[in-house]
């Protein structure tokens, strides 16, 4: 009652129960319960399970699995595990060599990097894959080529792109090509087209049908002027504007190098000469 004092050498029991042990060593074969608490003031506590309200240790090394229920406190250093599984993770710094596993949300305060260099070929291929959708507030920058399956849609802003191939592209405002626009098949349908060159293997279809009362107005508006390699048929009336004289076969406002068929009359204003 009064306290057992081992001066020296070791004291071997079945079991001991006590109200305090204060020892250098002590080794069980069995379990070792401390209701008040235990307190290691110096060198390693061995055990193969420790069960605890709540352990304060320089270092905890253990070979098997450790759990905290009411959570895990590394005030400084490393935690270093082979897996980690937690309903929440605080940290400066988390450094893994194998993989991350997150079954709920993960909020990142700061830059996020992905140094794999992986390449990405489909939506299940590259350095980062999205299984769902990804929403971004800010600006996306691509050093590579990006492909939209389904279709890219810009709600508002601008669009910028050194190319662009795709299949369809819907636009409900201006769409600038600066380094030229190519259809390779298919058609291309817009409300207005301002080029500088427009080159087309097919047929181009202005299907407005806008009149035209000036040389600025119409269906198709041309400032320069219009190279034509074969026929011209024209439903309308077809007026020339220039005011330029003819003064031969091959001056005035309209200058044509073949022969000329008319059905109906002509009215000549001017002077009317037959060479030949």
């Amino acid at each position: 009652n009064a306290g057992l004092t081992v001066a020296g050498g070791t004291l071997t029991a079945g079991a001991v129960t006590s109200g305090a042990i204060s020892a250098t060593t002590v080794a069980a074969s069995g379990l070792v319960t401390a209701n008040a608490g235990l307190t290691v003031a110096g060198g390693t506590l061995t055990a193969g399970a420790v069960t605890s309200g709540a352990i304060s240790a320089t270092t905890v090394a253990a070979s098997g699995l450790v759990t905290a229920n009411a959570g895990l406190t590394v005030a400084s250093g490393t935690l270093t595990a082979g897996a980690v599984t937690s309903g929440a993770i605080s940290a400066t710094t988390v450094n893994t060599s194998g993989g991350v596993g997150v079954g709920s949300t993960l909020n990142v305060a700061g830059v996020t990097k992905v140094t794999s260099t992986t390449t990405s070929t489909s939506t299940t291929t590259g350095a980062f894959v999205v299984s769902g959708g990804v929403g971004v507030a800010g600006a996306i920058n691509a050093g590579g080529l990006v492909t939209a399956n389904a279709g890219l849609t810009v709600a508002g802003g601008t669009l910028t792109s050194g190319a662009i191939s795709a299949t369809t592209i819907d636009a409900s405002g201006l769409v600038t090509a600066n380094a030229g626009l190519t259809v390779a098949g298919g058609t291309l349908t817009s409300g207005a087209i301002s080029a500088t060159t427009i080159s087309a293997s097919g047929t181009v279809s202005a299907t407005a049908s806008t009149a035209s009362t000036s040389t600025t107005t119409g269906a198709v508006v041309v400032t320069g002027g219009v190279g034509v390699g074969g026929a011209l048929n024209v439903a309308g009336i077809t007026k020339v504007t220039s005011t330029t004289t003819s003064t031969s076969t091959t001056t005035g406002a309209f200058v044509v190098s073949g022969g000329v068929g008319v059905a109906g009359a002509i009215n000549a204003g001017g002077l009317v000469t037959a060479n030949a």
